[in-house]
């Protein structure tokens, strides 16, 4: 039982369980106090930025105070579960793993896992991942405005589009590879072999991301503190609906992969924040101000959802994209290698 307990997995399903619980306790709460901000600011405030947040929690629904209050969740247990999971210790011997003992020893990842390093080209790695998201982005909206399935909205605000969509996108771009990419996947990586620990936590991210109940289905008492926890009835029926679930759930799948493979091949978050944060930046830029144009068939969305989050097109796109990432990472490396050489050799 005790070596049960010592597992890095039975500690990430520890925290997984506990994270979820203290959601479905804290999100009612948030839901009633974001509520409340909403109908008091208004009366007693005039300052912008003050009344643009009451308009946020007045236009938000349970589904997205669940989401914030699993992120507060995670962020409170992080400290402790940090300190349980021992990180930045040589993990337990892997033969006294009881998730890994009936695995073949070609199955077995190497016992020190791949830690961060410094990485003294964060800059150009930061700025290249933005800039292969946001790019191919960029192309992609550039080709469905120029076929006439979306339109842009009248007059177009570029300037607070881009503003409120890059105080959104920075936090989350951080927050969550922190979370997913820097802790999760470096726990995975102590406990298997690459590829499956990439795999495991792009799953677990595609999955975290549908965390919301079918469209058209609402609680009929947010207010009421055993809501959370009929939310999470709610969120189990969403993963039965495989025909409306499984499209939406393998692309943001192949943007965790992605994500997984720029953290394990630069062995450094940098790379996986920039292509985050392009990723993320374009999307909100052009939520509030593209539409769905009359001329959009509905053969159509086979290519490019309505949402232009899933697709022919949006798969393409990450295609693209994680080849790019591959030959950066590969070239990168290259000259990472060539620079220790080079600091190695003896001077004369």
């Amino acid at each position: 039982m005790n070596r049960l307990l010592q597992s890095d997995l039975t500690k990430v399903l520890i925290f997984l369980i506990l994270t979820t619980v203290s959601a479905a306790i804290l999100s009612p709460w948030l839901f009633n106090a974001g509520k409340m901000i909403a109908e008091v600011v208004p009366a007693r405030s005039h300052h912008s930025l003050l009344l643009w947040f009451a308009q946020k929690c007045d236009n938000a629904e349970f589904p997205r105070y669940f989401n914030r209050s699993l992120l507060i969740s995670a962020l409170l247990l992080a400290g402790p579960f940090i300190m349980w999971m021992r990180i930045g210790k040589p993990p337990t011997f892997r033969g006294q793993n009881p998730w890994t003992f009936r695995l073949p020893t070609s199955s077995l990842p190497p016992v020190s896992g791949q830690p961060l390093r410094a990485n003294d080209r964060f800059l150009l790695h930061l700025g290249t991942g933005v800039f292969l998201a946001s790019g191919l982005m960029l192309m992609m909206m550039w080709i469905l405005l120029l076929s006439g399935w979306f339109v842009l909205e009248e007059p177009v605000l570029w300037w607070d589009a881009v503003k409120v969509a890059l105080i959104t996108a920075l936090p989350v771009a951080l927050i969550e590879e922190c979370l997913f990419r820097g802790v999760l996947l470096g726990i995975c990586l102590r406990s298997m072999r690459p590829a499956a620990a990439i795999t495991v936590v792009s799953i677990g991210y595609a999955s975290v991301h549908f965390l919301s109940p079918l469209d058209g289905v609402h609680l009929s008492h947010p207010g009421n503190l055993d809501a959370g926890f009929q939310m999470l009835g709610l969120i189990g029926q969403r993963f039965l609906q495989l025909h409306t679930f499984f499209l939406p759930w393998l692309t943001l799948f192949g943007i965790g992969l992605i994500l997984a493979y720029a953290r394990y091949r630069s062995a450094s978050l940098w790379l996986p924040i920039g292509l985050h944060l392009g990723w993320t930046l374009i999307h909100r830029t052009f939520e509030p101000i593209v539409e769905l144009s009359d001329r959009h068939p509905a053969m159509a969305d086979l290519f490019i959802s309505p949402d232009r989050k899933t697709g022919i097109l949006p798969l393409s796109v990450l295609l693209a994209t994680g080849i790019l990432v591959h030959v950066f990472t590969r070239i990168s490396t290259e000259a990472r290698s060539t620079r220790e050489e080079k600091n190695m050799a003896p001077v004369g």
